[in-house]
């Protein structure tokens, strides 16, 4: 897969984040990092990277697109080719079952996104287990992260989101 433009869409989304000074609406994008997502990928997919509050732009023809359940059930009404399209924020127990039904080009649990933007780690990808990955790579066999010809991916030494993320699209 040759992607030329990574687009990381938030629908806008916000939380209240509660701190010793009080509850507080923090907008998702900033929440989860979703600026650093997308700049990370771009970096690593030698393409351009941003994210969007709007609608997202088609996926495809180089175009990715990152977004979450919402996201993704608003492309697959539309007819995208969601062979473009990453899942965030995927349910753990749905993420590889989402990832299979959408036919997506990868998927992100929620705690694997969570994990990386509190640590920096997080380094697993809802993926089709019959890609050829570059480095050597761990493909679950349970029930619980394999569904079809999709697997949750891990990938010994590599400890980042992005960077696994990336690892797997360019091998997809």
């Amino acid at each position: 897969m040759k992607v030329q433009r990574v687009v990381v869409v938030t629908g806008g989304a916000h939380a209240t984040s509660v701190t010793d000074e009080g509850a507080h609406d923090v907008p998702l994008r900033e929440l989860l990092r979703l600026d650093d997502l997308a700049a990370d990928l771009g970096r690593l997919l030698d393409a351009t990277g941003s994210v969007t509050d709007e609608e997202p732009p088609p996926p495809g023809a180089g175009t990715l697109v990152v977004g979450a359940i919402g996201v993704l059930d608003g492309l697959a009404a539309s007819g995208a080719d969601m062979r473009w399209v990453v899942g965030l924020r995927l349910q753990r127990l749905r993420a590889v079952r989402d990832a299979a039904t959408f036919g997506l080009a990868a998927g992100v649990a929620a705690d694997d996104l969570w994990d990386w933007v509190q640590d920096g780690r997080g380094a697993a990808v809802y993926g089709r287990a019959d890609v050829a990955l570059a480095r050597p790579a761990v493909v679950a066999t349970d029930l619980a992260d394999a569904f079809g010809e999709y697997a949750r991916i891990t990938m010994p030494g590599v400890t980042d989101l992005p960077t696994a993320l990336a690892e797997y699209l360019r091998a997809a």
